[in-house]
């Protein structure tokens, strides 16, 4: 103990711990590092927050504009999903997300010695439904993945596609809607 540090005289053996922390300075110093220690995390929270959500939108290329929009991915997605003039989805979802998403979605591989010059950051409208693709098969999928080029960092006629059987792909749900994080209302004012 330093010399400067002299403690108190003690009152008598009954003394609790909290009466010894207030006449002890140091052990005063030690009961108080949560406050500060607390502090940094929550400042490190939410600063981690910022940068995610931060991220999530420069990611959107929310200026971009769209040359598709929700409906008409839905209604490009349909004939798909027409059988004898009647449509056969179910439960049919759509998500503005990017190319690299879609990519990693479709599980796309690429041959050795070949890069993929479209812009990951491109938007796609992704199309997801129960039911059967009929381009591929009326028996040969349960459920259906249709992507469209949303913005003109595409050519305007691509399209992406995937199907299988089981359940649909977990990672779709796990993806991020960026038309929620678009800013063409104040755009267009």
């Amino acid at each position: 103990m330093a010399m400067s540090e002299e403690l108190p005289p003690s009152g008598a053996a009954t003394d609790t711990l909290d009466e010894i922390v207030v006449r002890t300075p140091t052990l005063r110093r030690m009961r108080n590092w949560r406050r500060p220690v607390l502090s940094l995390i929550i400042r490190l929270l939410l600063s981690l927050v910022v940068v995610i959500v931060a991220l999530t939108i420069w990611s959107s290329s929310p200026t971009v504009s769209l040359v598709l929009t929700r409906e008409q991915a839905i209604a490009r997605a349909a004939p798909d999903a027409t059988l004898h003039g009647r449509l056969v989805w179910t439960h049919v979802d759509s998500k503005l997300i990017t190319y690299r998403e879609w990519n990693g979605l479709a599980s796309f591989t690429l041959g050795l010695g070949y890069s993929d010059p479209t812009d990951g950051d491109a938007l796609v409208w992704v199309v997801s439904y129960d039911g059967p693709m009929l381009s591929v098969g009326a028996d040969s999928c349960e459920w259906t993945l249709l992507a469209f080029a949303a913005d003109g960092r595409m050519p305007r006629d691509w399209r992406g596609s995937e199907c299988g059987r089981g359940d649909r792909p977990s990672t779709f749900y796990m993806l991020v809607d960026r038309a929620w994080l678009r800013l063409d209302a104040l755009r267009d004012r």
